[in-house]
């Protein structure tokens, strides 16, 4: 049996962050990360709001002042950001950079492993992975659980990266919520992020109620392509995903195993936005796992804005033919840069009263005491 310091599973966003900041933080313990991957592809996308002073700013490909936002009647708005940028990185240029600052470290990386088990002693973790057997003090697990269906509602995915036959118009300012609409399913738009004229990323997005399988929604890019009146010339790689909104956080059992990453509440509940939170984590995890020697249960999101994020995707579950105007008017009664702080970080109760005062009163107090119920007892509310 081999014996590590911390044991991270997952070597993925979350995993890789924590890695990093021990590496960049001196960590001087060992550290093994387990990961079922096989190699590290550019399979995502990550995208969020920054400005200079983010050092992801910085490695962010693609940077954009400006972000589109209409629905299915036409109506169109047009946010220009002053303070940050609409950043984009690809996942191939985070596991890389990643990569490169944990190298020749104390931090081990096994690939293609599978973990079987993962048992808490008095003093100490066994983690069983295939025919091999760890031990650590600690564990990080930072692995998403898809099994899990106690979500308020799941944004699912399919992205295609390809080169146009025209060029798209407005190359500068990416389609961040566009034909925003409803249909049995929930809330429907897709993104459009434009790399250059030629070159785009199009994903059609939806905030559902059962968390389907995303690809067949890939049939959806033919009439993206047609509204947008672009050709494709050819597709570059795909990317799909199911993200779990509101997921009902249970409180941690163990003082020696740690859930981290979407399992551990890392992504905005009513946005799904949730890279730059990570990195926020994996900086204050590191920080403590030095300073105490132990591994933490970082609060990401304050009580308010979780209670109301989960308000509003209860309404969205309950009303979707309301959430295309829901997201509308939102998107319209705050300043860009208010917006941005929005879709992605707390915000102060002065904006929250902003957002209330121009919503709809009457379909959010109807959910009140369900959500309540969610949050006190953990059960699906019922409509």
């Amino acid at each position: 049996m081999k014996h590590f310091d911390l044991i991270i599973l997952g070597a993925g966003c979350s995993g890789l962050a924590l890695a990093q900041q021990l590496a960049l933080q001196h960590y001087s313990g060992s550290v093994l990360m387990l990961d079922k991957r096989s190699s590290y592809e550019n399979d995502k996308t990550w995208c969020f709001w920054a400005n200079e002073s983010n050092p992801w700013y910085h490695h962010a490909k693609y940077k954009w002042h400006y972000g589109l936002f209409s629905d299915c009647q036409s109506q169109l708005i047009t946010h220009h950001y002053q303070d940050k940028h609409y950043c984009c990185l690809p996942s191939k240029h985070f596991y890389d950079r990643c990569l490169l600052d944990t190298a020749q470290q104390n931090i081990t990386l096994h690939l293609n492993s599978t973990v079987t088990n993962v048992t808490e002693h008095q003093n100490y973790v066994i983690v069983d992975c295939d025919d091999e057997h760890y031990r650590a003090p600690h564990v990080v697990d930072t692995r998403y659980l898809p099994q899990r269906q106690d979500a308020l509602l799941y944004q699912r995915f399919f992205g295609q990266e390809v080169l146009l036959e025209t060029p798209l118009e407005k190359a500068d300012k990416p389609r961040l919520m566009a034909n925003l609409s409803h249909s049995n399913e929930g809330l429907n738009f897709y993104y459009i992020l434009p790399f250059s004229p030629h070159h785009v990323l199009i994903e059609p997005t939806g905030f559902h109620q059962i968390p389907a399988s995303p690809v067949s929604m890939r049939a959806l890019i033919p009439d993206i392509c047609e509204q947008e009146g672009i050709s494709i010339r050819s597709v570059l790689r795909e990317e799909s995903g199911i993200l779990p909104m509101g997921l009902n956080q249970q409180k941690q059992a163990s003082q020696r195993i740690i859930h981290a990453g979407i399992t551990g509440g890392a992504l905005r509940a009513s946005t799904g936005y949730g890279f730059l939170s990570i990195q926020r984590w994996a900086t204050e995890c590191a920080s403590r796992l030095i300073r105490d020697g132990v591994v933490a249960d970082i609060k990401l999101a304050p009580s308010l804005q979780t209670l109301m994020d989960s308000i509003f995707l209860e309404v969205i579950r309950r009303e979707p033919k309301l959430a295309p105007s829901l997201l509308m008017t939102m998107t319209n009664c705050l300043h860009p840069d208010q917006f941005s702080r929005f879709m992605t970080e707390d915000i102060t109760m002065k904006h929250w009263f902003t957002i209330i005062k121009h919503l709809p009163k009457l379909p959010f107090l109807r959910v009140l005491p369900s959500v309540l119920a969610f949050h006190l007892n953990g059960k699906m509310p019922v409509s």
